[in-house]
């Protein structure tokens, strides 16, 4: 028998935090309404998106997932409607949603487009290859493409 108090972590539990991810997509709204941590529910999370995960850990993350993408869609509804402060916050600040919609994730994809543009400005160029290398090498060095082997 294994030591230790019983997990908080129950199938009622996972009804109730999708509910809460629903309505209220944070780490600490989730947390609160399940007694835990927001750190514990961050765990739950990535335990479950483990290939190994336990059942009731995959269900939760599973459950939260689908819960996160109904309120993205729902805030975004929002945003469209007029009604655009508090949404777009939420999307640009929440763990859940800052990777995709903050000015972060706007410059990063930025950079990525003109990371790519530079190399098929290369690739299309008439340089030698020991002159391509040469280039990615530079480029790498300064920052601007982080792995100059993986193209050819």
């Amino acid at each position: 028998m294994a030591g230790g108090r019983p997990s908080l972590l129950t199938p009622e539990a996972v009804a109730i935090a999708a509910e809460v991810a629903r309505e209220a997509p944070t780490l600490r709204a989730i947390g609160h309404a399940l007694g835990v941590r927001p750190d514990t529910v961050r765990d739950w999370i990535k335990k479950g998106d483990r290939a190994d995960a336990p059942p009731l850990h995959a269900e939760f993350s599973r459950a939260i997932h689908g819960a996160l993408a109904e309120a993205e869609m729902r805030l975004v509804a929002k945003i469209a409607a007029g009604e655009p402060r508090d949404c777009a916050w939420l999307l640009t600040h929440s763990p859940f949603f800052r990777d995709d919609w903050s000015d972060a994730a706007a410059v990063r994809a930025a950079v990525r487009a003109s990371q790519e543009a530079m190399l098929r400005a290369i690739e299309a160029s008439t340089l030698t290859p020991e002159q391509r290398h040469e280039l990615y090498l530079r480029l790498a060095a300064a920052g601007e493409h982080p792995d100059p082997g993986s193209v050819t």
